[in-house]
């Protein structure tokens, strides 16, 4: 695991090393939290009273975040369709350092799992299987002491290990702007007594720095049969979820839109991108297919547009798709811009549904038509955004340093917020940093005309399919306090921050950063040294690489309504001296805690150097011992482990 990385060539020798652009690594996913907390997961029951039958397969094309109970015992492993790089069916398995609440398990080791249930491999006859995996993704890379396994269970009961990716990733370094890609591995023949029994089980384990959504593998495509297999598989899927329908942003305010939509029907995309596998070495054609779009508000849904997906008279490839990847860009046909401007005219907001969807012509289990039907929404309601809100890394600016989001505002408005979606990051320590938050009209090189100074960062864990929720600070009177919205007048805004008090690495402010909208790298601008420059003029030839363009998870929140205010709502933070006494500080090395209320297991501690290093992670317990660390300051975290309420101590070690 790389706790920092420098973004690209961000680094010229005469600017300051508190300036740079960082990248964190984030270090909790509330998404798995919360589904836990509402207990959507099931644990698996076996089909049978015995081993299931084969053959077995798992896509993972559902919604997660946990595998399906039908074919697995364990919810540890992240389901998501936005952390793998070019995956080969929709949906992925990911491995990380982070348990199945969400939390990071602590310390270093066997971490994830991923076990089916049990399989009836019985006979004497070989069994066979298969999968693809690949390292890092869009997220952060395995380091060399990391690694994944495959166990096979015998007929004893024991796990045997049978294969392992470690050795390949300690041959091969992983570049900050590597994007691996997926890798067939099998058949693995299954001919060992030992394993050719009723009860039969396998599982994937990661190795890795426990502390986060760190050392990432991704897992997909499984299959276990009876007969002899290759990689060939009669199966057409899709691989991504349907794409934006907007041209400039994914998520505009739906009076703006219907506004702008009048002189200019071209903010509605008028083609589709349709990326697809073929898992046969056989040509495979579609009987049907569907590209549908659905404008829903208020309880009313309208139909905005159905049609073809796939043109094969238009396309001969898409009449008989080859093996392999393929990707499409079709042209919606006809006109539907129209309907969202003309339908839901007194509406707020509208949320629009896409769904894509195909039959196929070959013959396919029912287990592989899950990856026929793609569904994506669009929430058009009173933010903008660049983002798609996954966030699979987040970054932030040193001491000094300003970054800067531009905007489009279509239609004149009231700016009455800005929102940010701030992730708990790996070592992260936030409780002595302030920012300064500011609004630009037009151009970065004017005064702004608005800053709210000693603004604290705020976390906010409930939210809907995003590894954070967006903190909103309304827009202020910094006298009186109160909600004072600006002016936005259509055309070119900024909204961004500045990083005031002085910070240590992971102790400046980080911002949510999502890999999956590339479009959206040229909205980045970051002043270091006193000038604004867009941020691909700091990479070589002025060009972002592929692995380093996305968006900064930043909305601008409009209208006449002033949104709750995050400051104001509540956060989940600890307060510590109603918690716990911490006894001595400063101390030799010995810490004692006395929880005046709840049990010492519903808290985890970490501990940091100024650095901003994890040393230590557990479970809370009366006493820990530093006396191993030298002497100096640290900082402990306190982490409630259902809520993820959180708070930060300052102790001093003296030997």
């Amino acid at each position: 695991m790389r706790l920092l990385f420098t973004l690209g060539l961000l680094l010229l020798a005469s600017f300051s090393l508190q300036a740079q652009l960082q990248e964190a690594i984030i270090s909790h996913n509330p998404s798995i939290t919360k589904a836990a907390k509402q207990q959507i997961n099931k644990r698996a029951n076996a089909r049978s009273q015995k081993g299931a039958a084969l053959p077995f397969f798992d896509d993972f094309a559902y919604n997660g975040p946990f595998p399906d109970a039908m074919n697995w015992e364990d919810n540890t492993v992240f389901i998501n369709n936005t952390l793998a790089n070019q995956p080969i069916s929709i949906g992925v398995a990911t491995f990380d350092g982070l348990d199945a609440s969400g939390s990071p398990y602590g310390g270093t080791g066997s971490a994830d799992s991923l076990t089916s249930i049990p399989l009836d491999l019985s006979g004497s006859a070989t069994k066979y299987m298969s999968y693809y995996v690949q390292p890092k993704g869009l997220g952060d890379a395995p380091g060399p002491e990391d690694s994944l396994i495959l166990e096979f269970k015998n007929i004893a009961g024991d796990w045997i290990e049978v294969g392992s990716h470690a050795t390949t990733l300690r041959e091969t370094a992983f570049p900050v702007d590597s994007l691996p890609v997926f890798q067939f591995v099998g058949p693995i023949a299954i001919e060992d007594a030992q394993f050719l029994h009723e009860d039969f089980q396998f599982r994937f384990r990661n190795y890795a720095f426990r502390n986060g959504a760190v050392d990432m593998w991704h897992i997909d495509y499984i299959r276990l049969e009876a007969d002899i297999m290759t990689q060939s598989n009669p199966d057409l899927a899709f691989t991504t979820l349907p794409s934006n329908i907007l041209r400039d942003y994914t998520n505009a305010p739906w009076t703006h839109l219907q506004e702008e939509l009048e002189v200019d029907l071209a903010l509605i995309l008028d083609s589709m991108d349709i990326n697809l596998y073929n898992h046969s070495n056989n040509t495979i054609g579609t009987d049907d297919s569907e590209f549908l779009v659905n404008g829903i508000s208020e309880g009313q849904t309208l139909r905005f547009k159905r049609q073809d997906l796939l043109i094969p008279e238009d396309d001969s490839e898409q009449k008989n798709i080859s093996n392999g990847r393929h990707s499409f860009t079709n042209h919606i046909r006809g006109e539907y811009a129209f309907i969202f401007r003309n339908e839901f005219q007194t509406s707020d907001k509208v949320q629009i549904k896409v769904d894509y969807s195909f039959i196929q012509n070959n013959a396919e289990t029912a287990a592989t038509q899950r990856n026929n039907q793609i569904s994506r929404t669009f929430d058009l309601e009173n933010y903008y955004a660049y983002d798609d809100n996954s966030a699979e890394s987040a970054y932030f600016i040193g001491t000094g340093g300003q970054v800067a989001v531009k905007f489009t505002n279509y239609k004149a408005d009231l700016l009455q917020a800005i929102r940010m979606q701030i992730p708990r990051i790996v070592g992260g320590d936030l409780s002595n940093t302030n920012f300064t938050l500011k609004v630009w009209l037009e151009d970065l090189n004017t005064t702004p005309i608005y800053e709210a100074p000693f603004t604290k960062p705020l976390f906010i864990d409930e939210f809907v399919d995003s590894l954070q929720a967006f903190t909103t600070y309304i827009l202020k009177d910094p006298l009186t306090g109160e909600a004072a919205p600006i002016d936005l007048p259509v055309g070119d805004f900024y909204i961004g921050w500045e990083q005031v008090t002085p910070c240590a690495n992971v102790n400046c402010l980080p911002v949510g950063f999502d890999r999956n909208t590339p479009s959206a790298t040229n909205t980045i601008f970051i002043n270091i040294d006193g000038g604004w420059r867009n941020i691909g003029t700091f990479f070589q030839n002025e060009e972002v690489p592929p692995s380093q363009q996305g968006a900064l998870m930043m909305r601008p929140v409009v209208g006449p309504e002033t949104p709750n205010d995050s400051e104001t709502v509540g956060v989940d933070e600890l307060t510590l001296p109603q918690l716990l006494a911490i006894s001595p500080n400063p101390t030799n090395g010995i810490i004692n805690f006395d929880l005046f209320k709840g049990n010492y297991g519903d808290y985890q501690i970490s501990v940091f150097n100024t650095l901003g290093q994890q040393l230590k992670q557990q479970a809370l317990t009366p006493q820990i011992d530093l006396a191993n660390q030298i002497s100096g300051i640290y900082f402990l975290q306190f982490v409630h482990k259902e809520t993820l309420a959180t708070g930060n101590y300052k102790l001093v070690l003296k030997k």
